[in-house]
Parts: C-alpha cells; structure tokens; sequence
C-alpha cells in the first residue's frame, strides 16, 4: 500500500494505491475481493490510537465509503484518487485495509 503524499495538509485529498500480494510478495493478478477501510487517530504525544467513523476527522471519498472490490481489470493493482482528506492538522492517521475474508491487513500512517 502507498500513497502519493503520507504528510498532507489539512483537507488537502491523497491517493492511495493498493497491491494484492501472495505470500512471495507477488501481485495476485486474479484477485477479486473486498477491502475495508478504517480510520484511526492520535495525538502525537499520545501512545493510544482510538478509532473513529467521525467525518469531523476525516472524509473517504463516497465512491469507497462502503469499500473497493478489485475487479479482474485491476489485476491486483489498484489507485483510489482523491480517496481521502483529514480534516484535523496537529494529528496522526492510521489507515487500515482489510480483507476479512482472507484475513490479511495492512496499515499507512499518516501525519497531518
């Protein structure tokens, strides 16, 4: 997982690029399931994170509120443009995407 830009301004929209990789780190080209997204928070001088759904932190595109499925045109490759802004500076961001079904997650911190 990457993104264009992991220090943005405050309301300012970042990309987010997604790979599905086997356990050899090879993009799984077939791959057609479902990821989730959820956002944590911190204050930088704080050690907890603490989940919220709270658009007064942060705002997920509407075309990926619900998630993003892979479709056989992605081949396990995939580039969410403006998919995210936070909305509070002076905070971390922990993006977390998930695929329950696979069980596999990954993680992006963001400073903002």
């Amino acid at each position: 997982m990457s993104t264009d830009d992991s220090s943005p301004d405050q309301d300012q929209r970042v990309d987010l690029s997604i790979e599905a990789l086997d356990d050899n780190n090879d993009v799984l080209e077939d791959y057609d399931g479902t990821v989730e997204f959820t956002v944590y928070y911190r204050d930088p001088d704080d050690s907890d994170w603490t989940e919220t759904s709270s658009d007064s932190y942060y705002d997920i595109d509407e075309d990926y509120e619900d998630g993003y499925t892979f479709t056989s045109s992605d081949d396990g490759t995939v580039t969410l443009n403006d998919f995210i802004r936070f909305n509070k500076d002076n905070y971390e961001y922990k993006l977390l995407v998930e695929d329950d079904e696979e069980n596999v997650s990954e993680s992006k911190i963001f400073y903002v």
